[in-house]
């Protein structure tokens, strides 16, 4: 934002804090309503608005334009802390602790590589190519998670007997 756009730390926090202020009450809503949620559809929508964060972040020519991008971000985040977590439970319904465990473990690895990623792509290919590459990755990660609910889908519409009722 500073080197880039111009801006100045100001804007810096002010995108920051937007962000941080926005996930809130979205995780409070997704954390209530969690067990009736389609959380392998959510979550494929969620790759597709994290796609969108980073076609707006690579498109953006003012410090001031990133602040609306901080509902997608705050949205991205929201989602993929709430229900991601849950959807690896539900994957591993037996095995909740460990479930829990990989989730975490795997975000903060994930956090750590990407950070350092992220900078060497900055570094090789500036701020707007990265932002472009991160769009293709959550392109991936959609194509991927669309599966996943589809798969999910299928094997709920299989668990019920023809007259609509779950199977025993």
């Amino acid at each position: 934002i500073v080197r880039e756009l111009g801006g100045t730390p100001t804007n810096v926090s002010a995108a920051l804090g937007l962000a941080a202020l926005l996930e809130i009450p979205m995780m409070l809503w997704l954390g209530v309503r969690s067990t009736r949620l389609d959380k392998a559809r959510w979550l494929t929508a969620c790759a597709a608005v994290h796609a969108a964060y980073f076609i707006g972040l690579a498109a953006v020519t003012r410090a001031d334009m990133i602040l609306p991008l901080q509902l997608l971000s705050a949205c991205v985040v929201a989602i993929t802390s709430c229900l991601g977590m849950t959807r690896v439970c539900d994957l591993m319904p037996t095995r909740p602790g460990t479930a829990t465990a990989m989730f975490f473990s795997t975000a903060r690895v994930g956090s750590i590589a990407s950070g350092v990623l992220s900078g060497a792509c900055v570094d090789l290919f500036g701020y707007r190519a990265t932002f472009a590459g991160c769009c293709g990755l959550a392109l991936v990660a959609f194509a991927l998670l669309a599966r996943d609910a589809r798969d999910a889908r299928g094997e709920r519409g299989s668990a019920r007997d023809a007259g609509g009722k779950a199977a025993p």
